[in-house]
C-alpha cells in the first residue's frame, strides 16, 4: 500500500511538471494572452495546490502508522521532482526566447494614412511623478509610456465617466482591427473609475500593461480604447480612444 502510494505521488507530481511545462510553452507561443487558454495560464497555482493536497495526505497516511521516517523520504522525493520540474521550465522557457513562434506582426506595416502617437520612454519610477504635467487638464486622453521591453507599456488615462463604474482598457490592431491582449489587458487595468458628476474634468488613472503580440522592433499600428462598465447595469461604453505605434512582448 505504502509503496502503491508513493507511485501515485510522483505520478501526480510528474503529470504537474508536465502540465507546468506545457504552460510554459502555450504562453510563449501566445495562446494564455488571447483566453483561450484559461486554465493552463493558472497551472502554476492549480499545480501547487495539488501537489500540497497530495504531501498532506501522504504525511497523514505515514503518521498515522508511525512511519516518520518515510515521510521525509517523500517530502525529499517531491522536492526533488519539483525542483527538476522548476529547472526544466526554466531552460525550456530560455530555449523558446530563441525561437521566431511569434509572427502576428511579420506582415503589418504602420498605416501611412492614420496618425499613429509615439509613446514616451521612461526608466524609472521617478518618472511616474512628473507625467501629470504632461497633460493639458482640458480633455481626456490616454498617454502611453513604453518601458524597458518592447511590449511592457503604462498608461495614464484621464477620463471623467460622471458616475460609478470600472474602467479598462482595449486594444486593436489598426489594420486588421484584431484584439491585442484581450483577457490579459482587461485584467491588468480595470479598476474603479474616479468621476465627478457635477464637473467635467477628467481624473487620472494609471495602468500598467502588456501587448504580447508581435516582437521587439516590428511597429504596428494599435488603437487603445478607454471602455467603462457602470455599477447600475446599464450598457458599457466607449469613453476615448487613441492611435498607437508599438511593438509586441518577445517572450
Amino acid at each position: 500500500m505504502k509503496t502503491t502510494l508513493n507511485y501515485y505521488l510522483v505520478g501526480a507530481t510528474g503529470i504537474s511538471v508536465f502540465v507546468m511545462n506545457l504552460s510554459v510553452y502555450l504562453d510563449f507561443a501566445g495562446y494564455p494572452c488571447r483566453g483561450e487558454l484559461w486554465l493552463l495560464e493558472r497551472s502554476w497555482v492549480l499545480i501547487s495546490i495539488a501537489i500540497i493536497i497530495c504531501l498532506i495526505i501522504h504525511t497523514y497516511w505515514l503518521l498515522k502508522r508511525n512511519l516518520k521516517k518515510d515521510v521525509w523520504v517523500v517530502w525529499g522525493m517531491c522536492l526533488l521532482v519539483e525542483f527538476l520540474g522548476i529547472v526544466i521550465s526554466i531552460l525550456l522557457a530560455t530555449a523558446l526566447t530563441f525561437l521566431d513562434i511569434d509572427h502576428f506582426a511579420d506582415d503589418l506595416r504602420p498605416p501611412d494614412e492614420v496618425v499613429l502617437a509615439l509613446p514616451v520612454p521612461y526608466t524609472n519610477d521617478a518618472t511616474l511623478n512628473s507625467r501629470e504635467s504632461r497633460f493639458d487638464g482640458m480633455a481626456g486622453d490616454i498617454l502611453l509610456y513604453r518601458r524597458h521591453q518592447g511590449g511592457l507599456y503604462a498608461a495614464d488615462v484621464w477620463c471623467n465617466p460622471g458616475e460609478a463604474g470600472q474602467v479598462y482598457l482595449r486594444a486593436f490592431e489598426i489594420t486588421r482591427g484584431d484584439g491585442l491582449s484581450d483577457l490579459a489587458l482587461r485584467e491588468r487595468t480595470e479598476q474603479p473609475a474616479k468621476f465627478d458628476s457635477k464637473e467635467g474634468r477628467p481624473f487620472l488613472h494609471r495602468m500598467d500593461f502588456t501587448i504580447y503580440e508581435g516582437n521587439w522592433g516590428q511597429y504596428y499600428g494599435a488603437r487603445f480604447e478607454v471602455w467603462f462598465k457602470p455599477s447600475n447595469g446599464t450598457p458599457e461604453r466607449k469613453l476615448l480612444e487613441k492611435n498607437y505605434k508599438i511593438d509586441g512582448w518577445m517572450r
